[in-house]
């Protein structure tokens, strides 16, 4: 479908959220995730406050309606008693400062003097406090994409909330691990006019972020929160967006959602439920679904929905209908796994006879629809039919104001309304911080590089342009920059990519030891398992010495035996000799060094074996 965003009036904002791996934002625990075992768990429940002027937030209050209990499993070495709400929250992490003021000194954002901590309710489970802690830093900044200017609205700097382990029947399983990982909040103004912009303004947040050197690397790391609208219809929050890929594909449905609901609204009547039972009409049914549920001893429950037939089965996304929405809406408001409507029908093992019959028992005209749902009681169905009448006024009224849940297949879901300000009040454990103008000053001066200008740089040092968009990506390449001329630049950028979460500086000792001909660059890999081992670099070069032949030694030689292996099969084992020259030669070549002749020949001749 061609759709002019333009005419359409579709205004973006971005909400992003990165993780960063500096520790824990108010206390000294690591910001790593836990896949588990766990060793300890806590249950809880949680209820609202009320705001300063005596308001309870709606969000909040479905929250707290749905009456779950929460299961906290956590391990001592990712989580503490400040995870647990059982210990005041430490001081805040200089890093993750750091980190947020860089981003915001990039966008020449304006600064805070003074950052106040606040905190946001939140009643999911997801904290066990009931509240996240957060704190705008900056605002008012901008960030240009392909030579447009996109209006930051506020930088904040806030902790991530509990991982969702499982979720059942009155319960949420929480990991405590990532709680309380530092998040930096990143929010656009709603100057995005095309799915497609939406996409490259994202990517230049996360670039934004990535080029700190202090952002976690990986899938859900960072998360995008994506608030859309039309004229005429209405802001909706996408919330919790991972793929990137996908943000041009989430805004392009949310609008065609919009439209279809604008379109549909005039055409919504708002039934008269009168619900009858239909588990004795359906009890000999062939349908596997409904022998299911009978054998369970569930209740069939179902009504007619005025002037609905055909109206149900209108498509709102790909594959997701009026009657889905109403589905979607209803498992959030009461727990019900679904609905089942007369525009899909007959499906599902139903036959057209039992279609008929249903029509019949509720009373259904020509142009009337009917809905059931499988429930455990008549109570349940009543409260089923409750919040899809519930969600037909909203959608009569025009597009509803909401938070929704984003599918993989780039459409979304009902997840609870727009929260209100009613849900946030000043932090009471924490002081304000004090931002000074010479700190600020200061680290103007040592702001990170975007990528094509660390590229740029990198080339014109003599690294080629593959390896140079690799160094730009690292985490490390701020360090690198700051070893430029000071060793090899190649082996620094081949040093600079093998590492994961240690420094340069410490690993530094390895360039040195090249420098010195006692390792080659081919070896990097090899020190440095040993040295995550444990070892020092001094017993790792003894050893490294001891061994005689080293891993970048035997690759070269085992890539000229594979170079040569016709040569191999056709002379078998007098293939050794007429190869030692060429070998020894490439090896000298290669590391500078002549190897030890009887492991050299103890080597080959246990390789060239191999292709006999």
């Amino acid at each position: 479908m061609d759709l002019d965003y333009s005419k359409l009036g579709l205004k973006v904002g971005l909400e992003c959220h990165q993780q960063l791996d500096v520790g824990k934002l108010f206390c000294s625990c690591p910001s790593n995730i836990n896949d588990g075992p766990y060793e300890y768990s806590i249950t809880r429940k949680l209820r609202p406050v009320a705001s300063e002027k005596g308001e309870f937030d709606k969000a909040a209050l479905q929250e707290f309606n749905k009456n779950l209990e929460y299961i906290y499993e956590f391990h001592k070495d990712y989580a503490c008693l400040v995870e647990l709400d059982e210990e005041p929250p430490h001081e805040l992490n200089k890093v993750a400062l750091k980190a947020v003021l860089e981003v915001a000194l990039k966008t020449n954002a304006t600064i805070f003097d003074i950052v106040y901590i606040m905190r946001k309710m939140v009643i999911n489970g997801s904290n066990t406090t009931g509240f996240q802690r957060t704190m705008q830093v900056a605002k008012d900044g901008i960030l240009e994409v392909n030579g447009k200017k996109i209006g930051v609205e506020s930088i904040c700097l806030e902790e991530d909330a509990c991982k969702i382990i499982e979720q059942g029947e009155g319960f949420v399983r929480y990991g405590l691990d990532r709680l309380g990982i530092p998040l930096i909040e990143f929010t656009t103004a709603p100057d995005i006019k095309s799915p497609e912009e939406a996409k490259e303004v994202a990517m230049k947040i996360g670039e934004l972020f990535r080029i700190t050197g202090f952002a976690k690397r990986g899938l859900g790391t960072i998360r995008q929160d994506i608030n859309i609208s039309i004229k005429g219809g209405a802001r909706i929050e996408i919330k919790g967006v991972q793929e990137l890929d996908l943000i041009d594909v989430y805004v392009r449905n949310e609008v065609i959602r919009q439209e279809k609901i604008l379109e549909i609204g005039k055409k919504i009547s708002i039934p008269k439920i009168e619900l009858k039972d239909l588990t004795t009409l359906l009890a000999k049914s062939e349908s596997k679904m409904i022998k299911t549920a009978l054998s369970k001893g569930q209740v069939i429950v179902g009504s007619k929905v005025t002037g609905s037939k055909g109206l149900l089965g209108t498509e709102l996304q790909p594959n997701k209908r009026l009657a889905t929405d109403l589905s979607d809406f209803i498992k959030v408001k009461c727990g019900v796994g679904g609905l089942i409507h007369c525009d899909e029908l007959p499906n599902y093992g139903i036959t057209e006879s039992e279609v008929g019959k249903i029509r019949k028992e509720l009373g259904c005209k020509e142009k009337d629809g009917f809905i059931f749902v499988i429930v455990a009681s008549r109570e349940k169905a009543e409260a089923c039919f409750k919040g899809i009448v519930e969600r037909l006024e909203m959608l009569k009224k025009g597009v509803p104001e909401e938070t929704r849940a984003p599918n993989e297949d780039g459409t979304t879901k009902y997840m609870r309304p727009l929260p209100g300000a009613a849900r946030m009040y000043p932090e009471t454990d924490i002081p304000f911080i004090q931002i000074s103008a010479q700190e600020l000053k200061k680290k103007v001066k040592e702001l990170p590089r975007w990528y094509s200008e660390r590229v740029k740089l990198y080339i014109s040092m003599g690294l080629n342009k593959q390896l140079s968009e690799q160094v730009a990506q690292s985490n490390h390449a701020r360090e690198f920059e700051s070893y430029i001329g000071l060793y090899d630049i190649l082996s620094l950028a081949e040093l600079t990519l093998l590492l994961d979460k240690e420094s340069i500086g410490e690993v530094v000792w390895i360039l040195d030891a090249q420098k010195d001909g006692k390792v080659h660059k081919n070896d990097f890999k090899l020190l440095l398992e040993a040295q995550m081992q444990g070892l020092s670099p001094k017993e790792i070069l003894e050893k490294f010495e001891r061994q005689g032949l080293s891993a970048g030694v035997k690759e070269i030689i085992k890539r000229y035996l594979e170079k040569n292996k016709d040569f191999i099969k056709q002379r078998k084992e007098s293939a050794l000799n007429p190869m030692m020259g060429p070998i020894i030669q490439e090896i000298v070549k290669q590391t500078g060094k002549k190897p030890e002749m009887k492991e050299l020949s103890e080597f080959i001749r246990a390789e060239v074996k191999k292709y006999i």
